[in-house]
This record gives structure tokens, C-alpha cells and sequence, in this order.
């Protein structure tokens, strides 16, 4: 009735959702037909820890976004000034090309109008030009020094920072909950195999060796992760683990 139709069974899983957290407020959850209390099933311990370890990560990550948002807005500032002092470096070559350009026009006219001494006297005053290369100080006219270095190491100095908090971020740690039922699950196959075998090693009054029948024997308590391995066998991922456990624990006996 609770499991067939889709519906139904999404009711079902939030009725019990439900039962389990407005207990907390002394609200009771009724259902027709009734449906027996499973509020203190101590699965839900484990997924109240599952869920504090979700809800721990996120003073983390929340940090981590807004360090990471920073050194975004850091890189982008740096790339901005960096476009802003290309273009005054190009300006700054527009500037020298066009003027230079104008002296050597005035330095033509002035050999074609004198000769001899005058002119010697000329082409020296021009090497000594304002705008000439020989007066320039690492290669602008104007005497400013080359910014493309320190625009480089603190750019590179951002990558490197940018680089160095994405290697320490860890992002969202998924939950290893059905990991862990897994594991649990063989754990207790383990102990449940060696228990059966040395019960079914043991003799009887008549002195045959004892067989386990249909029920479950008193020393063994029913796993609490089965429900859980049996819920596994609807996920790709798990599915493979989850039907080799089931396997072996088919394989205690008729009672299983």
C-alpha cells in the first residue's frame, strides 16, 4: 500500500520525515491505517550526524566564495590598470613617433639652407634634440620608467596568490553515508559468518550437527543496515557492493 503507487510512497517517506521532527514539539503525526512509531529508529541518529557534517561545511565554504570573490575583483583590478597603462604607453609612442617625425623635417630644411661650419653646428644642436633616443630614459620621451615589470610581478604575484587559494580550496565534501552502511553492513557479516559456523559445528542431543531453520537464531540481532543495503540496490553506484553483500548474507541460512 505504501510502496506501489508513487504518490502514496512520497507520502509515506514524508509522513515518517514528519513524525520524526514535529515530535520535537510535541506534535504526534496520525495516519489511517496507523502506521507503527518510527521515530526512535536509530537510524535517524545517523542522519542527524550526516546532516550536522553537511550543515559544518558551510562556515567553509562560505569563506572560501568570498576569498575566492576577492581575488577575482583583484585580478580584474589589476588587468584594468594594466590596459590603462598600455594605453598611456601608446599614447606616449604616438607622441614621440609624430614629434620626432617633425623635427627630422625641420632638420632637412635647415641642411638644405646652410652649409659647412653652420651646418655642423646644427646637426650637433640636433643630437641633442629634447625628443631624441640618446635623451630618453627606458625608451619614453617624456624621462617615465618601463611599468610593464611591476604591472608583470604583481599580476604574477595575484596568479600566484589566486593559484595558491585554489589549491587549498576544498570545496563541498559529499556525504559517505551509504558508504559507511555499506561497510558497516560487512562488518557485521563478518561477525554474523564466524557465528553461524560455530553454531552449525556444534552438536545436538542427538548428536547430529545442528541446523539453522526458518527463524533467525536468538544470538544474532537483524542488521540495522539492511533496510539501507536493500535500498542501494536502486543506485548504479552502489548496486554491485550492495547484491554481493546480500549474497553472503543469503547464504547464512534459510532464515535470512
Amino acid at each position: 500500500l505504501f510502496r506501489l503507487d508513487p504518490a502514496v510512497a512520497s507520502l509515506f517517506r514524508n509522513f515518517i520525515l514528519a513524525d520524526h521532527i514535529m515530535r520535537h514539539y510535541n506534535v504526534c503525526p496520525q495516519s489511517c491505517p496507523e502506521i507503527p512509531a518510527t521515530h526512535a529508529h536509530p537510524l535517524w541518529e545517523t542522519l542527524d550526524y550526516e546532516i550536522d557534517l553537511c550543515l559544518q561545511q558551510l562556515p567553509r565554504l562560505i569563506g572560501e566564495k568570498e576569498r575566492q570573490q576577492r581575488l577575482e575583483d583583484k585580478i580584474k583590478r589589476s588587468e584594468e590598470e594594466r590596459r590603462i597603462r598600455a594605453n598611456r604607453r601608446r599614447q606616449r609612442q604616438s607622441t614621440s613617433s609624430g614629434s620626432t617625425d617633425f623635427a627630422e623635417i625641420l632638420d632637412g630644411i635647415n641642411m638644405l639652407k646652410f652649409s659647412g661650419p653652420q651646418r655642423i653646428k646644427l646637426e650637433i644642436a640636433g643630437s641633442f634634440h629634447p625628443w631624441s633616443s640618446h635623451n630618453r630614459i627606458d625608451g619614453y620621451p617624456d624621462g617615465s620608467s618601463d611599468e610593464s615589470s611591476s604591472e608583470s610581478s604583481s599580476d604574477s604575484d595575484g596568479a600566484e596568490e589566486f593559484s595558491h587559494s585554489q589549491s587549498k580550496t576544498t570545496g563541498y565534501v559529499p556525504s559517505s553515508f551509504f558508504m559507511n552502511q555499506l561497510c558497516a553492513f560487512e562488518v557485521w557479516m563478518q561477525h554474523a559468518g564466524a557465528a553461524v559456523t560455530q553454531f552449525t559445528s556444534t552438536l545436538g542431543s542427538d548428536g547430529a550437527p545442528v541446523s539453522l531453520s526458518t527463524h533467525r537464531p536468538q544470538f544474532l540481532e537483524l542488521p540495522e543496515q539492511l533496510a539501507i543495503v536493500l535500498q542501494l540496490l536502486l543506485s548504479q553506484k552502489y548496486r554491485l557492493n550492495a547484491l554481493m553483500l546480500l549474497y553472503r548474507f543469503i547464504n547464512l541460512g534459510p532464515w535470512a
